[in-house]
């Protein structure tokens, strides 16, 4: 029997119509809410980019916001961990056997934060693998409350999944109940190493119930960055480098496709990973040009070996907290501690 137009209306056109703006409405809501949050340091949730003009025929550029569809189809996906399977974060070279590698992980399930002690870097010259310098990050003084993310309907079911029932929110002060600081870049400072970072592993930043994994993570000048999709849902990675001869890009990365790379070749402070489609979605990467560094982990606890024997300068910095520095003496062997106490401004 044929259907009427009537019928056809209310059976198909209808609810289409309704379903669609539906979705406009939650993707409006979204992007305000996003613009709405405060911007503390002007590099913190910018409002959402205007989308370019769109041309007829064009509607997968028109669904991207006219974001560069490169590099998805021409590799080979990656196996991907599980929900709390850990990421190495820290540079590791990719000419030595798995066996000689001692990778210490943080106890919780969140992506190692770059605490490493690496016997791969016996080979690279200079480096003291005899002498490790090591110590915690404690934060004075109470932070401000993280402000809560405004996820769309996906992504709240997204970050359930792979965080329960904690609360979405903002990430400034991962800080431990004691004090205990995470995301500080540990490094000596004033100190001449070059290294090729591509020699080494590539560091890894995972997009895991809408955010990026993990929030802060350095690395070496010349080592690839990947950046992984673990949602159902389309992101897009736009690292924004404030230094000169880093390359801003931007590319969109569908559900299950490969990881992206990237690879800078100057030493920058905290450069920033954000995604346009989410607009609360952040990941910051120190560069370095030398092996001495690491970041906190969630105990606030850091490692790594030290140089030739010298006295150096050690600094701690936090993109909130501000920084601190110390002298220490580096001998033959043996183990310095330095131990540093932030403050909240």
């Amino acid at each position: 029997m044929p259907i009427s137009p009537n019928s056809f209306r209310l059976q198909v056109v209808i609810p289409v119509a309704l379903i669609g703006i539906g979705l406009l409405w939650i993707a409006i809501e979204t992007a305000r809410q996003g613009a709405e949050l405060p911007e503390p340091d002007g590099r913190d949730y910018p409002a959402m980019p205007e989308r370019p003009a769109s041309k007829p025929g064009k509607s997968l550029r028109r669904f991207t916001n006219g974001i560069a569809l490169s590099g998805l189809t021409n590799q080979p996906i990656l196996a991907r961990p599980g929900p709390s399977a850990p990421i190495a974060s820290a540079a590791r070279r990719t000419d030595v056997p798995a066996a000689q590698t001692a990778v210490v992980e943080s106890p919780d399930t969140n992506p190692v934060r770059g605490s490493v002690l690496d016997s791969s870097l016996a080979s690279v010259s200079g480096i003291n693998t005899n002498f490790v310098i090591s110590g915690r990050v404690l934060l004075k003084g109470a932070p401000p409350p993280e402000r809560p993310l405004p996820l769309d309907p996906v992504c709240s079911a997204a970050y359930r999944r792979n965080n329960g029932e904690r609360k979405p929110t903002t990430r400034f002060y991962e800080a431990g109940p004691r004090g205990e600081l995470a995301g500080v870049v540990v490094r000596l400072t004033k100190v001449s190493h070059p290294i090729n970072g591509s020699q080494f592993e590539p560091l890894l930043i995972d997009q895991r119930g809408c955010e990026y994994l993990p929030y802060v993570s350095a690395g070496l000048i010349g080592q690839t960055i990947l950046v992984r999709n673990s949602d159902p849902v389309l992101h897009n990675v736009h690292p924004t480098p404030a230094v000169d001869g880093n390359a801003e890009k931007n590319l969109a990365q569908l559900q299950g496709s490969p990881d992206l790379k990237f690879v800078f070749h100057q030493p920058e402070d905290f450069l920033r990973f954000k995604c346009d489609v989410h607009p609360w979605m952040f990941s910051y990467v120190t560069l370095m040009d030398h092996p001495f560094f690491a970041t906190t982990d969630s105990n606030g606890t850091f490692s790594f070996y030290g140089p030739s024997p010298g006295t150096y300068t050690i600094q701690a910095i936090h993109r909130k907290a501000g920084s601190m520095e110390k002298t220490i003496t580096v001998s033959q062997s043996g183990r310095v501690e330095a131990d540093f106490t932030l403050s909240v401004p």
